[in-house]
């Protein structure tokens, strides 16, 4: 433990071998909290945040339909938003990709706006 001296807007210069340890250089942000046998401060965890766009919206309705009537009121939604469900990338594929790993199971991956599902036993688009 190493005593450092609190200059006078409150600023403290936290030892070189401890900023090393924690990676904190200049400008990192660091928390202070009050604790109750003293102040403990640690670097911050900063995570981006992204804000969506009508259309970055209209792409995540349209992905995570699961059903045909799910999706058709995913559409519904994206059109409300302003944005036609027709220009939403779909990443070069058309169709759900199925993958059987036995007669009895299967899943499902989306890699476009329309979908597949079961009716009746039989797959259809």
């Amino acid at each position: 433990m190493e005593a450092v001296k609190v200059g006078k807007r409150g600023t403290i210069i936290v030892p070189s071998k401890l900023r090393k340890r924690y990676g904190i250089e200049e400008g990192t942000l660091v928390t202070a909290e009050a604790r109750e046998d003293g102040v403990l401060i640690r670097p911050a965890v900063v995570l981006p945040v992204e804000r969506y766009t009508p259309e970055r919206k209209a792409e995540f309705l349209l992905s995570t339909a699961t059903t045909e009537q799910d999706y058709q009121r995913a559409r519904k939604e994206v059109k409300k938003l302003g944005v036609d469900p027709d220009t939403i990338p779909t990443g070069g594929l058309d169709k759900w990709t199925v993958c059987f790993s036995t007669p009895m199971f299967f899943s499902l991956r989306p890699t476009a706006p329309r979908r597949a599902f079961f009716n009746s036993g039989n797959l259809r688009m």
